[in-house]
């Protein structure tokens, strides 16, 4: 599925493949889901995520969602996703 995402250097709009994103880690935690921008040759970072925020996802995707617990499940894995883009998106450096 193509989506638009501006390049956060340059600005253009660049029509990316949603699953085919290239991968790179940061560090032994955490990885990035990037795209690279094809007029400034930037790299644009889409989603990062470290092991246990994936536990997490895959434990919400098998929970039923009118289970009482499910609100308390969504809650944690929405506040570990947020932290970790707070935490690791302001890191992103311009590279060619």
């Amino acid at each position: 599925m193509k989506f638009p995402l501006p390049c956060s250097f340059c600005g253009s709009e660049n029509w990316v493949d949603l699953n085919s994103p290239e991968l790179c880690r940061l560090n032994n935690l955490v990885v990035v889901e990037e795209y690279t921008c094809e007029v400034c040759n930037g790299k644009i970072k889409f989603f990062f995520y470290t092991r246990s925020m994936e536990d997490a996802l895959m434990k919400l995707k098998n929970l039923d969602p009118s289970k009482p617990n499910f609100g308390y499940y969504f809650q944690k894995t929405l506040r570990k996703v947020i932290g970790i883009r707070e935490k690791y998106d302001g890191k992103s450096q311009h590279s060619n």
